[in-house]
């Protein structure tokens, strides 16, 4: 709601312009501030435990999702620029890859909206299927809907509300642990990923 509620905003009444130096440190500092504080509740026992497991599905996913998705643009006739931007915007953690790599590619202010944008769109609809599909596909195994839930949604937050629903559909808490420790694992990856992008 609030994503489409920001687009009918921006599109008809527009954004002032002294409303855009804090939008940008939003999205480029506090996000990323954000992202990092959703480890917190996490104790160490449980980071080591899942995230042994989940490196090495982590890092084929990753490396999947950034061929597979690169190479669907060549298909589809997307620059190499905006299909490089949402290959990692898929692969590792949605939007905060996406902005932390544009300016690495050089990437102009549409390709990186445009990639925010099917990102979250895309990540929006995983969040509210993937729980019942994880379920559905493990028989209720919650160990691997939350490896699931974690390499599959794109962005933190989405896997986070994934988990979520998960866990107050099917009395879980332990997917919403896995799934946001697996997603915390992809996301240190970004550091390994956009300097070799």
């Amino acid at each position: 709601v609030t994503v489409l509620l920001g687009l009918i905003f921006r599109n008809t009444i527009g954004l002032p312009k002294k409303y855009r130096d804090g939008l940008s440190w939003c999205v480029k500092r506090l996000l990323r501030i954000g992202v990092a504080l959703l480890g917190l509740p996490l104790s160490l026992g449980a980071l080591s435990e899942i995230g042994l497991h989940a490196i090495p599905i982590v890092l084929g996913c990753i490396a999947a999702a950034i061929i597979g998705v690169i190479w669907l643009g060549k298909m589809a006739g997307l620059s190499g620029k905006l299909s490089t931007l949402i290959a990692v915007g898929t692969s590792i953690c949605g939007v905060s890859a996406i902005v932390a790599t544009g300016p690495a590619i050089k990437a102009d202010d549409d390709e990186v909206s445009y990639s925010v944008a099917v990102i979250t769109l895309f990540g929006m609809i995983a969040l509210t299927t993937y729980p019942f599909l994880a379920h559905f596909l493990f028989a209720g195994n919650e160990v691997l809907a939350g490896l699931f839930l974690g390499t599959a949604i794109h962005d933190t937050s989405q896997v986070a509300g994934a988990g979520l629903m998960y866990e107050m559909a099917y009395g879980s808490p332990k997917t919403l642990e896995v799934a946001v420790t697996t997603k915390l694992v992809r996301n240190l990856c970004l550091g390994l990923v956009i300097p070799i992008v």
